[in-house]
């Protein structure tokens, strides 16, 4: 932001709840779910649609609110919507007496796997508090777990921290990373 002296906070916060939905895709990221580890952003870009009024963010610029409990929350509301963790699916089931292709198979039948936006709808979740906190490696590592497709809106290039587990990402399902400037 030209002209204006960024005091810029962190304040750490439980969130209840993290993912949202969209009763249908989301035609501009294609998207049926998203989540914010952070309220808040300190990019400071003209065109962000998260200072918009309709979100009730005050200070989205100078004070960033860090979800802290972001991992757990999202692990505890994809189980509520249906979904398992692979390691859990392999542990609780006969999958370990199936072979490899047939536990392949009967894994894809289950809840139809939603895209996730995992940063980019309300604010960047490779700002700069990205690099201390690091709520959206463990969202990632999560979704990851899940095997869910995500989809990564930033304009920081701390996404290559997380190669490593987009690419995981990507190998089972699909990850898409896109750049704004």
């Amino acid at each position: 932001m030209t002209g204006v002296v960024n005091r810029l906070r962190y304040e750490c916060v439980k969130a209840k709840s993290l993912l949202s939905k969209q009763i249908v895709a989301d035609s501009w990221f294609h998207v049926n779910r998203s989540l914010n580890g952070y309220r808040g952003c300190e990019h400071g870009c003209v065109y962000c649609d998260g200072m918009s009024e309709s979100y009730h963010v005050d200070d989205f610029f100078t004070c960033v609110r860090v979800k802290e409990n972001a991992a757990e929350v999202l692990r505890r509301e994809l189980k509520k919507i249906g979904y398992t963790a692979t390691s859990e699916l392999e542990s609780e089931t006969l999958f370990k007496f199936l072979d490899q292709e047939d536990a392949a198979s009967l894994s894809r039948r289950s809840l139809r796997k939603q895209v996730i936006g995992v940063c980019g709808g309300v604010s960047d979740g490779y700002q700069q508090a990205e690099g201390e906190h690091k709520v959206t490696r463990k969202n990632l590592e999560v979704l990851r777990d899940f095997g869910l497709p995500v989809f990564v809106l930033t304009k920081s290039d701390l996404v290559l921290r997380d190669l490593d587990i987009l690419k995981e990402i990507h190998e089972r399902a699909f990850a898409n990373v896109t750049f704004t400037i």
